[in-house]
């Protein structure tokens, strides 16, 4: 069975061989004050997300990855979704997210609630784009439009 939870100390251990078996550690900066939320069958994890708190009433998902054998299945969206579910029921009203092609496929069918910024004009250094969505709207559209 396939369940999706957010990630406690005692799954350190585990989360910490999995970022670094996936080469997310360059990616990721796995810090104890970062939140997890995976995706686990049979005690295996199948995919991550990594939350970092932004400010008040909003964080900033700075990971999602699905394991390349399981993507296409909908875990992505599951996991996405589940990540901003989380935030929500926590009181976090907002969320940054960082562009890439996979993560604007998902936002521009539901373009309500974002912002767009360009980081180069935030700090100077990178041309990404990060967007900043309002999760209530995010979640009203439907899974895998």
């Amino acid at each position: 069975m396939i369940t999706i939870r957010r990630l406690e100390g005692k799954d350190y251990d585990i989360l910490e061989k999995y970022i670094k078996t996936n080469g997310l550690d360059k990616y990721s900066g796995f810090k104890d004050n970062f939140i997890y939320i995976a995706v686990i069958e049979d005690r295996s994890i199948l995919g991550i997300s990594e939350i970092e708190i932004a400010g008040i009433k909003t964080a900033q998902i700075n990971l999602i990855f699905i394991n390349q054998e399981n993507r296409k299945e909908g875990l992505g969206d599951g996991l996405f979704r589940s990540t901003l579910y989380y935030l929500l029921t926590n009181g976090y009203e907002n969320v940054l997210i960082q562009s890439c092609k996979e993560i604007e496929h998902f936002l521009f069918k539901r373009s309500q609630g974002l912002t767009e910024f360009n980081v180069n004009e935030l700090v100077g250094k990178s041309s990404k784009k990060i967007y900043l969505c309002n999760i209530s709207i995010l979640l009203e559209s439907k899974c895998r439009v």
